[in-house]
């Protein structure tokens, strides 16, 4: 289960990156996820 904390450290670790790709790849998620991860918080 995804918490809400584990959705803002994929937002900060982007923030950081800039990239959702490149961090996609650091936590071995795809592209796709990393965003809906970031649209959940919504």
């Amino acid at each position: 289960m995804i918490t809400k904390l584990d959705l803002y450290k994929v937002f900060c670790r982007v923030g950081k990156c800039k990239s959702c790709s490149k961090v996609a790849k650091e936590i071995y998620m795809t592209q796709h996820s990393v965003s809906q991860s970031i649209m959940k918080l919504n």
